[in-house]
């Protein structure tokens, strides 16, 4: 008898654990294995399906927003950002947060979180929605060059939303 089998059946109880089988279509995935597949995948079709299964986690915004914050993931911000985007997650709802990452982040991170504001059609909170414009004029004035420009895009695109 295989004790390593009966030890090793632990893992697959979907009580104890979550449980990612690579390579394997429609098996439920764990978050954990979701945000390592977003972050480590050379292979560009798993990227897909964990982009595919993040959007089905009925908290996928907020698992997405936790990786980003974590300072252990830091080196994949970029990443987990487009991955907002990429995956297609409704994120009207956290709009002044991915303001404050267009305004915080570096070039990279500012592209990555205008395309995640870019992507939210109307409508959008009103106040928030005045207050991220307020937020990025004030930005707007000691960015970098390169940052500028992005965030001048952005308050304009956010501008239009306002209603009058």
């Amino acid at each position: 008898m295989d004790t390593n089998a009966d030890n090793n059946k632990d893992f697959f109880d979907p009580k104890k654990y979550k449980t990612l089988i690579v390579g394997q279509k429609n098996e439920s995935k764990g978050t954990t294995d979701i945000i390592s597949l977003l972050i480590n995948s050379e292979n560009a079709e798993e990227r897909e399906d964990a982009l595919r299964l993040i959007k089905k986690e009925p908290t996928a915004l907020e698992l997405l927003m936790n990786a980003i914050d974590d300072k252990n993931l830091s080196d994949h911000k970029t990443q987990l950002i487009a991955a907002c985007w990429e995956s297609g997650i409704d994120c009207r709802t956290q709009l002044n947060y991915f303001v404050n990452l267009a305004i915080n982040e570096d070039y990279l991170g500012c592209i990555e979180a205008s395309s995640v504001i870019d992507g939210m059609d109307p409508p959008l909170n009103q106040d928030e929605l005045s207050r991220s414009v307020k937020q990025l004029h004030e930005a707007i004035k000691k960015a970098s060059a390169e940052k500028k420009e992005l965030l001048k895009q952005l308050a304009e695109i956010l501008s239009s939303y306002l209603q009058k």
